[in-house]
């Protein structure tokens, strides 16, 4: 498939899904903490030092929330606006990933593998479920592409491009944004045997550039904790530097076990997190590897050695999640794209990639059903996809790559528009701060969480909201005022036990939208996983 208009077709296709993710409510926990610290930021003026509900913030650099400053000020706080900066990173990375694909490989291995990345599950999941992994994947294949560049021909250009990438990525995950490239670079150097290359004077500047780049977090990460050591952070954790934090235990202590998150799953997590989260091209993974290996090793090194070695390493961390390893997707994509392009899939790897568009298509309707979707846009959709699938069969060579991606585009177009909204009405607390900015509009009433914990209330009331242990302190400390407390349906219990009169009251279902289980989605069941809060605006006597 070499025809440039059907590729500029798909990639207006899966950047059309990507557009109608951008206004889903935030999800919690993550993309809601980091939506909240990026409104603090924009209130507070702070840029260099990071804070989260009141409390010091240590856990993420700052780049993701330095970004959201430039769309909050040109569009206001929003959530689609708290999303831009992110998917514009993951253009770029798709975008870097198509040019390293071309001068590794060819132009339509290149196209193949943007394609193949960009309608990955994962990449479909973090242009709205916002992730600090999504920003630096692209980092890293940024990097990456414009180091290759530079390694041939050796134009300034490239290693100031090389350069801000290890900057970017380093300002978003840490470390891991210098040693990830820096692995790859280094495999490749050796493979090639380009020895002169590993102690070009050039690195020198591109070294200073990047410490440049850093200095503002670090002298951030200096005035808010290394002056005053033993500080407690987010989390009731005491640090004594923020800049040791940075340089060692955030990424270098998960190993060590250092790091105070652990979790211990076992060295294969990944793998299962791999197959759902690069559907729909898992089943050609582990023949695009065995190619890589076989045929044009030389020119495989840089794809292999961005999956295998990052695998390796975050497979012995101490702490582990799922998003974790979408750092090796651009590279998956490569092996993946270069295969699919380079040769017509095998009849065993055919079954199965209509096994899954089948599979995909029966997701469709199922959920369609079980979240009362519309019958008429779920048969729409379904007929739409069977009658382009009928005309790729007739028309196109590539017809296993084109129905693939037209059925991974088709099944996250359905969730975007209509399933993620309706897992996001379970999410209590996004429901309630839009509760309360309605009934509040003026927020001069506090917003007050009683013994429960979220982030996404604060980005959507527009209002800091204060937390309490429990009811007791809670009157203590507030009484006498008028206030809007959110509570749990035990504390709430308690709280009608008090006789205090309720002015205003209302209740949300709570279910968390990114842990769903199979008796939640199934709805003659959901009543059983749902739980109760409430929002209600009293006079604390």
């Amino acid at each position: 498939m070499s025809n440039l208009k059907t590729f500029i077709l798909v990639f207006i296709a899966i950047l059309l899904v990507y557009i109608c993710g951008l206004p889903i409510d935030i999800m919690e926990v993550d993309a809601a903490q980091y939506a909240t610290i990026s409104y603090e930021m924009f209130e507070s003026g702070s840029y260099l030092q990071l804070y989260c509900r009141g409390y010091d913030y240590l856990d993420k650099p700052p780049f993701l929330f330095w970004i959201n400053q430039v769309f909050f000020s040109i569009f206001g706080v929003h959530d689609w606006s708290f999303k831009l900066g992110n998917l514009l990173f993951i253009l770029l990375g798709i975008y870097s990933t198509y040019q390293l694909g071309k001068l590794l490989y060819n132009k339509n291995a290149g196209l193949f593998s943007a394609c193949i990345l960009g309608s990955t599950q994962a990449w479909f999941l973090i242009t709205h479920d916002v992730k600090t992994d999504g920003i630096l994947a692209s980092a890293i294949i940024f990097t990456v592409w414009q180091w290759k560049c530079f390694s041939i021909n050796k134009k300034w250009s490239c290693l100031l491009g090389m350069s801000a990438g290890i900057a970017i990525g380093m300002l978003t995950k840490g470390p891991l944004g210098l040693i990830v490239p820096g692995m790859i670079m280094c495999v490749d150097l050796a493979g090639n045997r380009q020895w002169k290359m590993i102690f070009n004077w050039k690195y020198i500047l591109s070294a200073m550039f990047i410490l440049l780049a850093l200095s503002p977090m670090l002298y951030g990460l200096y005035l808010q904790y290394d002056l005053h050591p033993g500080k407690t952070v987010s989390g009731g954790h005491v640090v004594d530097s923020g800049l040791r934090f940075y340089f060692w235990t955030q990424s270098f202590g998960r190993i060590t076990g250092e790091n105070k998150w652990h979790n211990n799953d076992s060295f294969f997590y990944f793998l299962p997190e791999i197959a759902w989260a690069f559907l729909p091209w898992t089943i050609f993974v582990i023949q695009s590897l065995i190619m890589a290996f076989r045929s044009h090793f030389k020119k495989n090194l840089i794809p292999l050695a961005g999956f295998i070695l990052p695998y390796i390493a975050l497979s012995f961390s101490s702490f582990k999640l799922s998003h974790y390893i979408f750092i090796c997707f651009p590279f998956i994509a490569l092996m993946v794209g270069n295969y699919l392009s380079g040769k017509k899939p095998e009849l065993l790897s055919k079954i199965l990639a209509y096994a899954v568009q089948f599979l995909l298509a029966g997701a469709i309707l199922f959920l369609g059903y079980c979240f009362n979707v519309p019958w008429i846009f779920t048969l729409l959709l379904v007929s739409i996809l069977l009658i382009v699938f009928m005309i790729i069969q007739k028309t196109s060579a590539a017809k296993v790559f084109l129905t693939t991606l037209m059925m991974g585009v088709g099944m996250n177009l359905f969730l975007n528009l209509f399933i993620y909204p309706a897992l996001l009405n379970y999410q209590a607390s996004s429901m309630a701060g839009k509760e309360y900015l309605k009934e509040e509009p003026d927020k001069k009433a506090p917003l007050i969480e009683v013994n429960t914990w979220s982030f996404s209330m604060e980005f959507y009331a527009k209002k800091s909201v204060k937390n309490y242990g429990s009811l007791e302190h809670c009157m203590e400390v507030e009484k006498g005022s008028f206030c809007w407390l959110y509570m749990n349906r035990k504390t709430y219990d308690e709280f009608r036990q008090m006789n205090i009169p309720v002015l205003k009251e209302k209740e949300f279902d709570q279910f968390p939208a990114t842990r769903l289980k199979p008796g939640f989605i199934w709805p003659e069941t959901r009543q059983n996983y749902i739980s109760k809060t409430y929002l209600v605006k009293v006079y604390l006597p």
